[in-house]
């Protein structure tokens, strides 16, 4: 058997996970001082409603060594390849910690993939595994095919306010200049698993034609994320709609809305 491992940032659904043979290992983030583990999408409670309470309380962890190492071994003595996809190493010491666990484990049983990438983005390369698992390629095999597909994934978002990216300290090679007043937005993109500035946005009709601009002429199909962003994230899904792009709705969970804002908005694509 081949089991795919991958961190809660992903936002997979209890039910995808069963189906994909997806173990999660969770972040932990806390809130007000309580310290909780990140669950599968929508189960993690109204968290926006928490970290708008909570503005300066606010701190996540990554996936733990330990909490691979423990994944690892019972996969591996049951029986079990793994192929483990994480986010970006350039986000996030998860992929680290993945890296050492896989070494004290058993480095021919299980191989670690950083996926420079995280939700959508994240999500979106985990099922690719688990179709590349399933096509017969050797674990190895699988993890470079996944390797090359990564370079074809685009994140790009927009946030309501960009003082939680300059907290999170993960902001990348973004203008600090950049401001959330007079109505103007930053327009982000994840770019080799960091963050960059792509321009900004004047009022959310704007964000949305911006955002839908960023996507290439052919792509029939993107992932929507969003922090808490229902309103926003509505209108751009029906924009588009009208254009014929088919639109799989994944909302955030609470570690990256910690580090976005509630507010956040953003597509991601798989561009092969």
């Amino acid at each position: 058997m081949r089991v795919i491992v991958t961190d809660s940032s992903a936002y997979l659904t209890r039910g995808e996970a069963e189906r994909l043979g997806v173990v999660v290992v969770p972040m932990t983030y806390s809130l007000g001082g309580a310290v909780r583990p990140e669950s599968y999408e929508g189960e993690n409670g109204d968290y926006g409603r928490l970290i708008n309470r909570y503005t300066v309380r606010l701190h996540t962890a990554q996936a733990s060594r330990a909490a691979f190492v423990s994944a690892f071994r019972s996969l591996v003595q049951a029986g079990s390849e793994v192929l483990c996809v994480t986010m970006s190493s350039r986000m996030s010491g998860t992929y680290g910690n993945a890296v050492f666990a896989a070494r004290e484990v058993d480095p021919r049983k299980v191989r670690v993939v950083d996926s420079l990438s995280t939700a959508g983005g994240l999500a979106q390369l985990v099922m690719r595994a688990r179709a590349l698992l399933d096509s017969g390629l050797e674990l190895e095999e699988a993890a470079q095919a996944l390797e090359a597909l990564r370079e074809k994934v685009e994140i790009v978002f927009t946030v309501e306010d960009i003082e939680p990216l300059r907290r999170s300290g993960r902001i990348g090679s973004v203008k600090l200049s950049v401001s959330t007043i007079l109505n103007i937005r930053p327009i982000l993109r994840c770019v080799d698993g960091a963050l960059v500035s792509s321009g900004i946005a004047r009022g959310r009709s704007d964000q949305r034609r911006q955002l839908m601009q960023k996507l290439p002429q052919g792509i029939g199909r993107v992932v929507m994320m969003d922090s808490d962003a229902r309103e926003q994230a509505d209108a751009l899904a029906q924009a588009l709609a009208a254009r014929g792009v088919a639109v799989e709705r994944r909302p955030l969970g609470p570690v990256l809305a910690i580090h976005l804002g509630t507010g956040a908005v953003g597509l991601s694509w798989l561009d092969d």
